[in-house]
């Protein structure tokens, strides 16, 4: 955490000269956090995202986080985490906690605002997996559907090929699923 509070409070000429000149495998070390069988508890899964998020926002390290979690690669560090939290999200007896996903998430849109990151994790199978948390109905992970709409909405519009994928993936009948199911719910609570 400190490492993402560095980040995010100095500017890029004084950490590349105080922090980044005597760590250069930095990134590649914080990344490492976020392997599958690294055996990270999910509060230091959490930090190292906020890390690699902050990071990102320095415009000559945004690449090398990029490479570091494999953004563009559908087994690569991003991916798998993704998948995994996906589906401990969709399962009700998971106890995966809010900060942990809305940080993901959050770090995902960041990947997704650049544009070769963008491309990368849009072609890595980015969008198959936010249609899968459109489908969840687990009522405490609401919040994660929020999160999930707006990234949604950024990709589909942002690169011409994530539509299509949309569309292979039943995102369309997805989407109105689940404004069905807002619709009932929101009507059952005004009555």
């Amino acid at each position: 955490l400190a490492t993402a509070i560095f980040s995010h409070t100095h500017v890029e000429s004084t950490a590349f000269s105080s922090l980044f000149l005597y760590e250069p495998d930095l990134v590649p070390h914080i990344a490492e956090l976020l392997q599958l069988d690294a055996g990270i508890d999910v509060q230091g899964q959490t930090a190292a995202i906020a890390a690699l998020d902050a990071i990102g926002r320095y415009r000559n390290k945004v690449q090398d986080v990029l490479t570091a979690v494999n953004a563009g690669v559908n087994h690569g560090i991003l991916m798998a985490l993704t998948r995994k939290t996906v589906g401990e999200i969709a399962n009700s007896e998971s106890n995966i906690p809010q900060p942990f996903v809305e940080g993901l998430l959050s770090f995902v849109t960041f990947i997704a605002t650049h544009s070769s990151g963008g491309n990368m994790v849009v072609s890595a199978g980015l969008v198959p997996l936010l249609v899968q948390i459109i489908e969840i109905r687990i009522p405490s992970r609401l919040y994660a559907i929020s999160k999930t709409m707006q990234l949604l909405d950024n990709v589909l519009y942002g690169y011409t090929n994530a539509f299509q994928l949309f569309c292979n993936a039943r995102g369309v009948e997805t989407l109105v699923e689940r404004i069905e199911v807002c619709d009932i719910h929101w009507n059952w609570k005004k009555t």
